[in-house]
């Protein structure tokens, strides 16, 4: 994780002030399009929920091999 929540509306980050300012924002955050949040989580080194393969437990067989 990149935050960890401290208290209520607080949240302490390994990111710098800057490098937050810096980021990329959406047009609209009230409809925020597939390729803006692409944008977003890619400045922050982060792969898109849909994107996201779901975690397996050891010796699970993945849904592929059936």
């Amino acid at each position: 994780e990149i935050c960890e929540a401290v208290d209520m509306g607080k949240v302490k980050t390994e990111w710098k002030k800057e490098s937050l300012q810096d980021a990329p924002t959406a047009d609209d955050v009230e409809n925020v399009s597939m390729n803006e949040e692409e944008l977003i989580l890619s400045y922050f080194d982060l792969e898109p929920y849909w994107a996201a393969r779901p975690h397996r437990k050891k010796n699970e067989p993945r849904p592929e091999d059936g």
